[in-house]
């Protein structure tokens, strides 16, 4: 699976405009994204809607467990906020691969890596990217998909 995303705000709104995705590859994951921050949450959600994808929200940690315990076998991948109400990104990632060891997410802060992202890493979160950085989360997505579509239709003898 390859996950495109647009470039900018922009350019999903004008594919919202146009009826259609401003890409010819239309995504197809489900993805989770957690923020208490509204505003990047809604953004970040439009951009990846503009591309295809199913999107769910989440405003805190709690909320995401609670969701992903219902529907865990329908997200393909979680994009989380390090700091958060209610429950953080640390502890919001170790209940979700309680759930599901196999949980996929993206770790967003709008802070540089430091000791408390890396521990989520450590503990099997994908990668790290630093708020708003899009444009590298679309590098990072289409690299991981694209590399486990690969894993998955050419293993390795």
């Amino acid at each position: 699976m390859t996950v495109y995303l647009p470039q900018s705000q922009q350019e999903a709104q004008e594919a919202a405009e146009a009826g259609g995705t401003s890409a010819k590859v239309k995504g197809s994951a489900r993805i989770l994204i957690v923020d208490d921050e509204k505003s990047v949450k809604e953004s970040t959600a439009a951009l990846l809607r503009g591309k295809g994808y199913k999107v769910v929200t989440a405003k805190d940690g709690g909320e995401a467990v609670e969701y992903y315990a219902k529907s865990w076998e329908h997200i393909d991948l979680v994009i989380l906020d390090m700091n958060m109400p209610v429950m953080n990104g640390r502890d919001t990632f170790v209940a979700m691969r309680k759930i599901n060891p196999d949980v996929k997410a993206i770790l967003a802060t709008g802070y540089s890596l430091d000791n408390n992202a890396q521990e989520i890493l450590d503990e099997g979160a994908l990668f790290h990217i630093q708020k708003p950085s899009l444009f590298l989360l679309r590098t990072i997505l289409t690299s991981t998909f694209h590399e486990r579509h690969n894993r998955k239709h050419n293993p390795l003898p």
